[in-house]
């Protein structure tokens, strides 16, 4: 008798094995996790040449080109581009000059707008910056440049560099 005792507990244990886990030990506990995030102000610029080609200076014609400034500042940033009077000896917002052979210069002018009657510049001295408020993404804006017709200026290579600010 005792060998079939022994026998049934070793065939019973492998079932208690198999069993489930009993309820009580399948508690569990939660909490949360913050998360949070800042978006903070922010801008980039990029912007294209302005280039007014070939210029010739006794056809009595004006020469206009246009470049590109491109901003992107986070969505409902406010911005303010402004530009420099550039490099040129004696320029000011509304005279710009490229400089040229031994010092010669060639005068020029950038708007805001296509008409070309309003002077980009700083906001001072009656001339304008361009205003918006940021997207998240690109906002390109048309830079319109002018040179005066009938300038005797020196044959030559003629080169300005303009400083772009965007104020946010």
């Amino acid at each position: 008798m005792k060998r079939f005792s022994r026998l049934a507990v070793c065939m019973a244990l492998p079932l208690t094995c198999a069993m489930p886990i009993p309820a009580a030990i399948a508690s569990t506990a939660t909490t949360t996790v913050t998360v949070t995030a800042t978006v903070i102000d922010a801008c980039t610029v990029d912007a294209s040449p302005l280039s007014f080609g070939n210029y010739n200076g006794i056809s009595g014609s004006m020469h206009d080109a246009v470049a590109v400034i491109t901003p992107t500042c986070t969505a409902g940033t406010a911005y303010a581009i402004a530009l420099c009077t550039g490099l040129g000896s004696g320029a000011s917002h509304a005279t710009r000059k490229l400089t040229g052979p031994d010092g010669a210069s060639l005068n020029y002018s950038i708007y805001t707008n296509s008409s070309r009657t309003t002077v980009w510049g700083d906001g001072t001295g009656g001339t304008s910056v361009v205003a918006a408020s940021g997207v998240g993404l690109a906002q390109p804006v048309q830079l319109h440049g002018r040179v005066p017709a009938a300038q005797t200026a020196m044959v030559g290579s003629y080169s300005d560099t303009i400083t772009v600010t965007v104020t946010y």
